[in-house]
């Protein structure tokens, strides 16, 4: 069996059965970063992603800059959903030999654009020659043990909820791949930066950590269908979505309009959103409107947490309830 019979779920889950922790692991592979005791009363979050042309990037429509900068964001962005504060990175890359230095520059102030926004030491990491670009960044951060957000505390009965808006990045990607399409110059521009340039949403992770009224969390790289079914299996619960509620970019609707193409499949399965993806009792639901108001924070309800015999579904407009699918992006089978 070849591994893109298996697929990238069943590969981590294979990783995952054989792991035997020796040492006081917190929080173990499968959520958005592990976690392990630090100083008293935090633990340390450990993350690592790795990006390589051609699967994650095309080298050729992406600029240096911007790829530093993504590098940063997709890392960051595990830290957020944890509700943590990042603190040291370290970069690995694989780089061709042709490779200009002044692309390396550029490259590195991309990335020291964001990680000097939050905060972060780059102290280290290795250089290799490679055919190819590949970039492998880890990053630690730091959360009270108290308010840790994971995946697996969803209850029956919570709202499901996202910040912002999404597809957008999907809608960015879509151009990238037809670029005869023809849009409005800020069209364009909107969703290749939402693409190339995602924001990592660190601050409200860390409002709904210290808030002690989200329940779980996820950041939305694979897409949306994709993290809710990942909350809502790990929690042992059904979840339901309400097709309607899901907030859409104006921009993301005007390009699935080009394609001839639902903009719900970009909202729900296209993924590189990264917002974050939540849940919390919905007897809080006017104190966590407050609480972002007064921090300039958008989110929207989109569905709920049910019992886990009644399954996962998405309804849709006409009140029709279909199955809830991890229609994301599942590398080794690459849909």
């Amino acid at each position: 069996m070849r591994l893109k019979d298996v697929g990238e779920v069943n590969i981590i889950d294979s990783i995952r059965q054989r792991s035997r922790y020796l040492n006081d692991v917190v929080i173990p592979i499968g959520d958005d970063t592990a976690a392990v005791p630090w100083k008293k009363g935090w633990l340390q979050l450990l993350t690592t992603d790795i990006l390589v042309e051609g699967v994650h990037f095309l080298w050729e429509q992406i600029n240096m800059k911007d790829l530093g900068y993504k590098s940063m964001a997709v890392n960051l962005s595990d830290i957020a959903a944890m509700g943590g504060i990042p603190r040291y990175a370290l970069v690995s890359l694989g780089l061709p030999e042709d490779l200009k230095t002044s692309e390396l520059r550029d490259f590195y102030d991309g990335m020291y654009e964001l990680a000097n926004t939050y905060c972060v030491d780059i102290v280290g990491g290795d250089v290799t020659t490679s055919p190819i670009i590949i970039i492998n960044i880890a990053l630690t951060g730091e959360v009270e043990s108290h308010l840790v957000l994971r995946q697996n505390q969803a209850r029956a009965g919570d709202l499901i909820a996202v910040t912002g808006e999404l597809g957008g990045s999907a809608a960015g990607l879509a151009l990238l791949l037809n670029p005869q399409l023809s849009l409005p110059l800020e069209v364009r521009d909107r969703v290749l930066a939402l693409h190339n340039r995602p924001h990592p949403r660190v601050h409200q992770g860390r409002l709904f950590a210290r808030s002690r009224i989200v329940t779980t969390a996820k950041d939305i790289s694979d897409g949306l269908s994709k993290e809710i079914l990942a909350i809502a299996r790990s929690s042992h619960q059904g979840a339901v979505i309400w097709a309607n509620r899901i907030p859409i970019l104006q921009e993301t609707r005007e390009v699935a309009a080009r394609l001839n193409i639902n903009p719900l499949n970009l909202a729900i399965n296209g993924g590189e959103d990264y917002e974050l993806l939540f849940t919390f009792s919905p007897a809080n639901l006017n104190q966590l409107q407050f609480i972002a108001s007064q921090e300039n924070i958008s989110f929207t309800v989109v569905g709920e947490i049910v019992p886990e015999d009644l399954g996962h579904h998405i309804v849709d407009s006409n009140g029709i309830q279909h199955p809830l699918e991890a229609k994301g992006y599942n590398h080794f089978q690459g849909v």
